[in-house]
């Protein structure tokens, strides 16, 4: 079973109860926690690949456009979330559209989606899903998050912790790339590992 379909049945299993209004599988999270990181929000601007390789990775820019994070990401992902940057269909549903689709009917509403630190080389990310009045936090692979954000229209953010270590300064140029082209002129470099 791949990791996306763990990730469809824990979210389903989280939503569930609360949806039904069965005893809550897991706690909602508090309020508001002052502890929190500060998270900045950003767009997702469109999939890259380092030069001389393949590997592809998504690239989230502030909205200010003065910095940007590279998170390389698999084949499979890096393909859904093209797809969304773009308004592309399927004939049928795909993971993220399956997911999506699950929560909703499930009363669900994702809130936002938050890559929420960068651990042994990894990034982690959390999705909130508002389920009447209460949250609940799903933790997710940045890339699965990130998908199921631009299938729902959700806001994505990046702890700021996050942005200081790993972010870098956009490039200068006159304007900008056109927002979800398939080959992003951004200079990074290829992971050791993905």
């Amino acid at each position: 079973m791949s990791r996306t379909h763990i990730a469809l049945v824990v979210i389903a299993l989280a939503v569930l109860p609360a949806a039904s209004g069965a005893e809550e599988a897991h706690k909602a999270a508090p309020e508001k926690d002052d502890a929190a990181p500060a998270a900045v929000q950003i767009e997702v601007h469109g999939i890259a690949s380092a030069p001389g390789s393949d590997a592809p990775a998504v690239i989230l820019i502030t909205l200010d456009k003065t910095k940007f994070l590279p998170i390389f990401v698999g084949e499979n992902e890096a393909a859904a979330i093209w797809r969304y940057v773009n308004d592309v269909e399927t004939p049928r549903p795909m993971t993220h559209d399956l997911l999506a689709d699950v929560i909703d009917k499930l009363g669900g509403k994702p809130r936002k989606v938050t890559v929420t630190e960068l651990k042994d080389g990894t990034f982690h990310a959390r999705i909130e899903i508002a389920v009447g009045d209460k949250i609940v936090e799903i933790d997710a692979r940045p890339s699965d998050a990130i998908a199921l954000a631009l299938k729902t229209d959700t806001d994505v953010y990046v702890a700021t912790q996050v942005m200081e270590e790993a972010g870098r300064p956009a490039p200068d140029r006159e304007k900008p790339p056109e927002k979800g082209r398939p080959e992003i002129e951004i200079p990074i470099e290829t992971p050791a590992a993905i």
